[in-house]
């Protein structure tokens, strides 16, 4: 996907997919139309971000799924670290198929082109702490957890020893990969580019609308995130809404395009 395509991805936000309707909810005091193609949720630390895509979560129950990227990474990284079996496992197991799409993707966001990607499922015992991905994926195995083995100018290197932002990138991934029979569902994604540089999150987010879009999906994609450069494009596409928390802990969200943010105005929140 060329710049000029990446920059595509943002034009018609604020409208539904070709072929569904609106569906208003009640989020934070708003009415917000979780049909649209994509929203964006900004606010400094602490201001309810997380709180208002649980509660979208809470209200579309099984027609959504919500990814917290800050914790399945964490997850995933004390469980592989657990284990001294890895290499035996994968042995047993063949790598899942990945389409060329996903990795031309990967590798945009990442800035890297591996020589080999090989992405496993791992079976772990019920009894131990194999489920994270289970509450945010219905449609997978609950003891299911991905372990990625990369080759990079020569070099191999796993999970373990992969950066967060390299890392955060495979497992969003992988767990859409999951989902991908799922059309028309509502992809909540708690600040997938936390762990990117400006550039690489720039080019997450324009490659998951476009995943969104593709006909065989139809998923609206609600996003929270720090990113600058992210928050002024869903400002100017009028899908941005600006979450905050009052004294007794309550948030509200206000739509950026309603309040001062209006127009291309450039702002930060941290």
């Amino acid at each position: 996907m060329r710049k000029a395509k990446e920059n595509d991805q943002w034009r018609g936000l604020n409208a539904p997919h070709k072929g569904r309707d609106s569906r208003i909810i009640q989020v934070g005091g708003h009415s917000l139309d979780i049909s649209n193609k994509g929203t964006f949720f900004c606010g400094r630390n602490g201001s309810g971000k997380s709180q208002a895509l649980r509660e979208i979560k809470r209200q579309l129950e099984s027609e959504a799924v919500l990814l917290d990227l800050h914790s399945l990474c964490h997850s995933t990284l004390d469980i592989l670290r657990s284990r001294d079996d890895i290499a035996y496992m994968i042995e047993e197991l063949s790598p899942a198929p990945i389409p060329r799409e996903t990795k031309n993707d990967i590798e945009r966001i990442v800035g890297r082109e591996y020589d080999e990607i090989l992405w496993y499922a791992l079976e772990l015992s019920p009894t131990e702490e194999g489920g994270p991905f289970s509450a945010a994926l219905p449609a997978l195995e609950e003891s299911l957890v991905p372990y990625f083995l990369v080759t990079h100018k020569g070099h191999q290197y796993d999970s373990s020893s992969m950066g967060l932002g390299e890392l955060a990138v495979h497992i969003l991934y992988w767990s859409l990969l999951q989902v991908k029979d799922f059309p028309s569902l509502v992809c909540i994604l708690d600040e997938p580019d936390a762990y990117l540089t400006p550039e690489a999150s720039t080019a997450l987010f324009s490659r998951l609308l476009a995943l969104g879009r593709k006909e065989e999906h139809k998923w609206s994609l609600v996003f929270s995130s720090h990113s600058n450069e992210a928050i002024v494009r869903a400002n100017d596409a009028q899908v941005l809404y600006v979450s905050k928390l009052d004294a007794d802990g309550e948030f509200s969200i206000t739509r950026s395009a309603d309040s001062m943010l209006t127009g291309s105005s450039r702002f930060t929140v941290r």
